[in-house]
């Protein structure tokens, strides 16, 4: 004998999700958005950090070929190799602003004898300096020592670039001996 196939009826609280399933979907795609986003932050910082290894590297770069010029200068001329830079430079840090034509080594001013002033951003020239533009977080100091403790034929130089990032700060050095290469 056959039988008439049973007809259910669905019941009302069968039709939808459960409560628990909707949190376990929800959860899920939370995850797999929050996961992405944390990823793109991070880059984007360790990227914005890069940028300002890279820019204090320059700046470094920038004073160290800046003194050596005004080095070659002086020997051309005849003068002595640190004539016009060892008054600001030699064993105490100064600045050298090498935005401008001339030799620019100053002593670096303020109540803290030592203590830089920050480098100034022109954006309309693209240029940093100390006369005009918006305060950078870069602090350059320049400092000529003679290694043999006398006058002589060499001198050691140093130039650090100081910044900070969020509230860790960061520097780099460059140290380059500079010879009076003339005889």
């Amino acid at each position: 004998m056959l039988r008439a196939p049973v007809q259910r009826k669905p019941r009302p609280w069968r039709a939808g999700f459960t409560l628990i399933e909707t949190l376990v979907a929800i959860s899920i795609l939370m995850t797999a958005v929050a996961g992405p986003l944390t990823i793109a932050q991070r880059s984007l910082s360790t990227a914005r950090g890069m940028r300002n290894q890279v820019t204090a590297m320059y700046l470094a770069q920038d004073a160290a070929e800046f003194v050596r010029s005004a080095r070659d200068e002086n020997l051309i001329k005849g003068s002595e190799m640190l004539s016009g830079i060892e008054g600001s430079c030699k064993n105490r840090k100064c600045t050298v602003d090498s935005s401008k034509q001339s030799s620019q080594f100053s002593n670096c001013p303020g109540a803290n004898p030592g203590v830089c002033p920050p480098l100034l951003f022109d954006g309309a020239k693209g240029l940093y300096n100390y006369d005009t533009g918006v305060v950078s977080p870069f602090l350059r100091e320049v400092q000529i020592l003679n290694p043999f403790g006398g006058e002589g034929d060499e001198a050691l130089l140093i130039v650090t670039v100081s910044w900070t990032e969020g509230t860790i700060p960061k520097n780099i050095t460059v140290r380059e001996s500079l010879f009076e290469w003339r005889d």
